[in-house]
């Protein structure tokens, strides 16, 4: 390899590295703009998936009480969830 491919190579890699630390300096600013989003939305982004993972339960524990809540009307006005009528009476 002559001095000249060389000094060309060289440069090749120096606007190879430019480009990965400008794409790395991109990713951070990404990261802490979501992390700026979650911190809004309460959530503690250094603990995010435990975080997420209460909000899932509570947002399953309040679905089970929003489908009790929609079985006991359904009873009460002969309705099921399926919109299928029911005859209370035929026990």
């Amino acid at each position: 390899m002559g001095l000249e491919q060389l000094r060309a190579e060289v440069t090749r890699l120096n606007t190879a590295v430019t480009t990965i630390q400008g794409r790395q300096d991109a990713a951070q600013e990404e990261v802490a703009r979501l992390e700026g989003q979650l911190r809004e939305l309460g959530i503690n982004p250094d603990d995010y998936d435990a975080e997420i993972e209460a909000l899932r339960a509570d947002a399953e524990e309040t679905l089970r009480g929003v489908t009790a809540d929609l079985e006991e009307l359904g009873r009460e006005t002969n309705v099921t969830l399926r919109g299928e009528e029911t005859d209370v009476n035929s026990n």
